[in-house]
């Protein structure tokens, strides 16, 4: 009926709703028993509307029409879950510490396969191996490799092995809570070793390794651990989180430590590196324990004895002899005139490339019309994912805005990223309720139609 079909909709609001890692505590309780509520509603419509059926049905009617009942309601009740958040199995590898179901998102409903019952396709948002990582080409429709792909295009999960997804408890995070790190392209199950503010020093179980994270980039996990034989466990003592202290204390010169490992070059080197089991923004070392940080190189003035030094750089003075200050004065118009230059180039030779607002949302609600299902939810996974990453980034650049306040010119390249940022989170932000209103569009003709 219509007033069911009203609840439904009303219901997938409030899933949608609750996705989203904005809402406060207070906020996401009131939605999580509004939910709730509907939910009971739903479910004795429902059973009071199939037992009237029963009462006025007659023996005749048995057969291709109730078959076709069942199959509209459970293809409407189906299509509600794209795009949702859940907690799904992964079978295709052993899982660490035995974790048995993960953060993931409905992609879309494959049908029934016999005894299984209702199979449904997930991204995992949070993969620990390879093959959970949702492949990025694919995502952007640009994928050649079809089947034989090494990444996700969907895991193929019962739809009766599906749980609700739970909030993670950011709160609850102590020394020693187990954890999921955010250590790209992967995720790797680790223990937090030291905690300051949104900072978090966390030890990899499987290397060992210990590395520096925000707490956007860590996810909680409920329960006990279980360490297997072949994972090194933390050793206790007062030295663990040492090297997160010390990084902590370091918070002078032009150094930007929100993004650990990124002044790391990509030569030969590194690559021999990573070919030996290095990961790049991990410390050397036998304890991976060294520093993850670039060191600034600070020239002297020739001559100047050390208490001169020192009491130069206690006061934090920018003294800049005559003949650097008059290069640097030269060297601005001609960066000016450059960059005046490539402009222009780029406006002469690409005039297609400049599209107005306009006509790129036009162009994008056409691609939105054309796509399917699955490609409305992989469009929808990949946007959600990339939100969570300007967040992350956002924060970092407003703590390194405030941590470099005193060198002007470090301050105002970031402030020139974070108004970059904000400006794609809010494209973004346009972009998801595009495709949510053209997920309902398609859902609601679908129920015009039967």
């Amino acid at each position: 009926t219509e007033e069911l079909a009203a609840y439904r909709t009303e219901l997938a609001s409030l899933n949608s709703r609750l996705a989203s890692s904005d809402l406060g505590a207070t906020e996401r309780a009131e939605l999580e028993t509004t939910r709730n509520d509907l939910i009971e509603l739903l479910e004795l419509m429902e059973s009071e509307e199939s037992t009237e059926g029963l009462e006025l049905k007659k023996p005749d009617d048995d057969g291709l029409e109730d078959d076709d009942d069942e199959g509209k309601t459970l293809e409407e009740d189906l299509a509600d879950l794209i795009g949702m958040r859940c907690r799904a199995p992964y079978t295709g590898a052993s899982m660490p510490l035995g974790l048995d179901k993960h953060a993931a998102i409905v992609l879309g409903v494959e049908g029934m396969d016999g005894e299984r019952g209702v199979m449904l396709s997930v991204l995992y948002s949070h993969p620990l191996v390879a093959a959970m990582r949702p492949c990025p080409h694919y995502l952007a429709d640009a994928c050649r490799y079809a089947d034989k792909c090494k990444y996700s295009h969907g895991t193929s999960v019962p739809a009766s092995e599906i749980e609700d997804y739970d909030e993670p408890d950011f709160e609850s995070l102590a020394e020693g809570s187990p954890v999921l790190v955010s250590v790209a392209p992967l995720w790797e199950v680790g223990r937090v070793t030291a905690k300051d503010g949104e900072q978090l020093a966390v030890k990899i179980l499987r290397t060992g390794a210990e590395v520096s994270s925000s707490i956007s980039s860590v996810l909680p996990i409920e329960g006990e651990i279980v360490v297997e034989e072949d994972y090194v466990g933390i050793p206790a003592g007062p030295s663990a989180g040492g090297d997160f202290e010390e990084l902590k204390k370091e918070q002078h010169g032009r150094v930007s430590k929100d993004e650990l490992g990124d002044w790391q070059g990509g030569g030969m080197g590194l690559k021999l590196m990573q070919m030996m089991g290095y990961k790049k923004g991990e410390g050397l070392g036998k304890r991976s324990d060294g520093i993850v940080h670039a060191i600034q190189a600070r020239i002297c003035p020739k001559g100047a004895s050390l208490d001169a030094i020192m009491d130069k750089k206690g006061k934090r003075m920018r003294v800049v002899d005559g003949k650097s200050l008059q290069r640097l004065k030269e060297a601005k118009p001609k960066n000016e005139a450059e960059q005046g230059i490539f402009s222009f180039l780029n406006r002469k030779l690409a005039p297609g490339a400049a599209l107005t607002q306009e006509e790129e949302e036009k162009k994008e609600a056409k691609r939105l019309k054309e796509a399917s299902v699955a490609g409305l939810g992989a469009q929808s996974f990949d946007t959600e994912r990339r939100m969570k990453e300007l967040k992350s980034k956002e924060q970092k650049l407003v703590e390194g805005i405030k941590r470099n306040a005193r060198d002007k010119s470090t301050a105002a390249r970031m402030e020139l990223q974070l108004a970059a940022v904000k400006k794609e989170m809010s494209s973004l932000e346009g972009k998801k309720g595009r495709i949510a209103k053209e997920m309902d569009n398609r859902v609601a003709k679908k129920k015009d139609i039967f």
